[in-house]
């Protein structure tokens, strides 16, 4: 910056010579074209062609100055040009340099990011493989749990066959487990008292509807037996038909379900037994509370799911017939 500032001030001093010398040779010019005049005057005997070689010479000097001149005016122009081109230049050179190092730095950047680019996918062909063989395990794995399936499906039918066969087993320890069922029963009996109030009154419903078809038939039958009394029959005949009969077969169990008392005198006891256990008209079931003996009833009607039948005897006077009594086919 200074030393073009220091070349400035040459060319200007070198300039202001100029002009001065150009100025010193017109006031030349011109004292030489006065003193050419007055010479003239006073010589007139000087030849015409010196004083047009003069009068050249004059104007010749008067073209150089105003040339000089310009020429003065167009070298400051250029300089100044020139200084503005090489200012420019240098700006220009400041800029490229900057832009080169932002370019630098950017290239440095992209070639750290283009490496951690190259990390991450090693990174991830790496992890690739990991989970490839991870799946080759995991397959392996699958296909050893299949066949460990299967064999545990076998030995599950295996145990199907042994389980049968236990359920048989089973079925000749129920009778010894009677009691224990008992105790359960007497705990639900206690958890839900509320429950089974409920069923004992739609049970009396129940009963109070089969009592009195029971004493339709009763009634019925009373009167087929005055007719045949009127026609020389006897009752008898009818007391051989209504003999309580046995159950065959293996022991059921069930639950009286309700009781009530029929017009007669007659203990009615509705049990949880059907036809579909093999209880039919005049069949024999035994009363027992908490394995105790309590009496005999039998069957007047069935159902499927259900019968109503009356008290034959008790174990002993003053025993009362409750629901949740237990019927069986047999004592044995």
């Amino acid at each position: 910056m200074f030393g073009t500032d220091a070349r400035k001030g040459e060319r200007s001093g070198e300039n202001q010579g100029r002009q001065a010398s150009t100025q010193a040779s017109v006031a030349a010019s011109a004292s030489g074209v006065a003193r050419f005049r007055l010479g003239s005057i006073k010589e007139i005997t000087v030849h015409i062609l010196t004083k047009v070689f003069v009068l050249f010479a004059a104007i010749l000097s008067v073209l150089m100055a105003s040339l000089a001149i310009t020429y003065t005016a167009n070298a400051d122009r250029i300089t100044r040009d020139y200084e503005n081109a090489v200012a420019a230049k240098t700006a220009a050179d400041g800029a490229k340099a900057a832009v080169e190092s932002i370019y630098q730095r950017a290239l440095a950047n992209k070639s750290n990011e283009l490496e951690g680019i190259r990390q991450q996918l090693a990174e991830r062909d790496k992890s690739l493989r990991e989970l490839d063989g991870r799946n080759a395990e995991l397959t392996v794995d699958v296909r050893q749990a299949k066949n460990e399936s299967e064999l545990i499906n076998g030995r599950i039918a295996q145990l199907g066959v042994t389980v049968e066969t236990q359920a048989k087993i089973i079925d000749s320890y129920r009778d010894e487990l009677q009691g224990l069922r008992i105790a359960e029963l007497r705990w639900q009996d206690e958890k839900i008292d509320i429950g089974d109030k409920l069923s004992d009154y739609e049970s009396r419903i129940i009963v109070y509807e089969q009592t009195q078809r029971a004493l339709s038939e009763q009634l019925t039958a009373a009167q087929r037996e005055i007719e045949a009394m009127r026609n020389g029959g006897s009752i008898a005949s009818r007391g051989g038909a209504s003999r309580p009969t046995e159950i065959s077969g293996p022991m059921i169990r069930g639950r009286v379900t309700g009781s009530s008392r029929s017009s007669n005198g007659e203990t009615l006891i509705e049990v949880s037994l059907g036809q579909r256990d093999r209880v039919r008209n005049n069949s024999k079931l035994y009363l027992v509370r908490d394995g105790t003996y309590l009496g005999e009833m039998m069957i007047e009607e069935s159902d499927v799911n259900w019968s109503v039948g009356k008290l034959l005897n008790t174990a002993g006077s003053g025993i009362q017939i409750r629901t949740g009594d237990e019927v069986r086919s047999r004592l044995d």
